[in-house]
């Protein structure tokens, strides 16, 4: 197309795969697409006189890190995927999400969100699990701890006890 401003850039031609644009569908709006020597792809947008716009598109990695116990966290802070994706679920916006949590960069917010919406039905399956692991943790720890109901019963008549020693004379 531009063979002079090609070979001065340093680039080599490109054919969209790496953004999984299909070959043929690259060149058909005008638009052609390099490869510099870093492995960018780059978006020659082109106009009547020429090449106006060189954008490097680069795929962006997902900000989220295994915390070891099962649980995946955005990169940098101790925010869980379901605080974003619940949030997300309730109405709240990235910039809400960020609001209230004020350790998520925004860039980071839209990322995890992004990736959440291409793969809803892997996060379904993380949060059924997460949620199946919640509730065994929960009774485990129910059962070891002591039977309530006589716990409740003694408080209950100490109360009354006290009511009865701290009541006004001739009641």
């Amino acid at each position: 197309m531009y063979a002079d401003d090609l070979e001065k850039s340093g680039l080599k031609e490109g054919n969209g795969d790496i953004l999984d644009i299909p070959a043929e569908d690259v060149g058909e709006s005008g638009n052609g697409s390099w490869i510099n020597d870093s492995g960018d792809l780059l978006q020659m947008l082109e106009g009547s006189g020429g090449p106006t716009m060189n954008m490097p598109i680069q795929a962006v990695a997902v900000p989220l890190f295994d915390d070891g116990q099962g649980g995946l966290r955005v990169t940098g802070t101790r925010v869980l995927l379901e605080r974003i994706v619940h949030a997300f679920e309730d109405g709240a916006t990235p910039e809400g999400i960020v609001q209230s949590y004020d350790t998520l960069p925004l860039a980071d917010v839209y990322a995890v969100l992004s990736w959440y919406l291409r793969h809803q039905a892997e996060v379904e399956d993380y949060l059924r699990r997460r949620t199946e692991e919640a509730k065994t943790i929960r009774r485990t720890i129910e059962a070891k701890q002591p039977d309530r109901a006589e716990l409740r019963a003694r408080l209950m008549a100490r109360r009354a006890q006290k009511e009865v020693v701290h009541a006004p004379p001739g009641q």
